[in-house]
């Protein structure tokens, strides 16, 4: 998971720099950010599914088991 996090922050530094440059050097044109914020959006989502996916079945494989008391 901590390679989520890595990608999450690379993904939003890099979205505010595009927005930046956007507004910075063709504003009140097409928003090209827009396609960088969707694709990589994508990806970033099917990252986070799989991390997550990854960590549950790891969790099981050891036999963890959260809803359980202790004796």
């Amino acid at each position: 998971m901590e390679e989520f996090r890595v990608h999450l922050a690379v993904f939003l530094s890099v979205n505010a720099l595009a927005w930046v440059v956007w507004l910075l050097v063709t504003p009140g044109t097409f928003y090209w950010p827009l396609l960088v914020h969707l694709l990589w959006g994508i990806v970033l989502f099917l990252h986070f599914a799989l991390a997550n996916r990854s960590q549950r079945k790891r969790r099981v494989l050891r036999g963890y088991r959260p809803y359980t008391r202790a004796s």
